[in-house]
């Protein structure tokens, strides 16, 4: 899976997750949504633990901060670390 793809699939599970209420795959729209996302704690609690099982990963308590919720890229991006790691665990055995 790529960087972009698991934009994408973040931006459709955001959607999700909101119930439409934002345009999340507009780049202008994304620091609202995250903002929104990011100002109830038990909401962006949520949401983190649903990109967690979306995607069978599981964050690193100290990536999920300011940046995390700044934008849909820096996010994507930490994914695709998960991924990867578990890829490579997987590959080696453990």
């Amino acid at each position: 899976m790529t960087k972009n793809e698991i934009k994408t699939n973040l931006y459709e599970l955001t959607d999700t997750f909101l119930d439409g209420t934002f345009e999340v795959s507009r780049e202008d729209q994304e620091t609202v949504v995250l903002n929104h996302l990011a100002s109830d704690s038990i909401q962006a609690i949520e949401f983190v633990l649903l990109i967690e099982s979306e995607f069978e990963i599981e964050l690193n308590d100290e990536d999920i901060n300011e940046e995390f919720f700044s934008n849909f890229d820096y996010m994507a991006g930490l994914v695709l670390e998960q991924l990867n790691s578990r890829n490579q665990r997987g590959s080696d055995g453990t």
